[in-house]
């Protein structure tokens, strides 16, 4: 769970790029998307998104939720997302 709590101590500093490289890897590992799954998909998304990778962010979302069967929770926060202005 490494990779997830050093992400989250990246975002926390505003460190964007190295945020998103460690939640990518994070995501990577089942095991961290099932424990965390509701706080990595959209930290890595807002930092994607921050890091000018917006059209990875929305990838991500869309594709971590379908995997976890969690299809409304993307949608939701695809539309947050847009209504903060942080994906177009």
């Amino acid at each position: 769970f490494g990779l997830f709590f050093t992400g989250y101590a990246r975002h926390l500093q505003g460190r964007s790029a190295e945020t998103a490289r460690l939640l990518e890897e994070a995501a990577a590992d089942a095991g961290i998307r099932r424990s965390f799954f509701v706080d990595l998909v959209p930290l890595l998304a807002i930092n994607l998104a921050a890091s000018g990778r917006p059209d990875e962010a929305e990838a991500y979302i869309r594709t971590l939720s379908g995997r976890a069967d969690r299809a409304e929770f993307g949608r939701r926060l695809l539309a947050d997302l847009r209504l903060q202005g942080l994906l177009p």
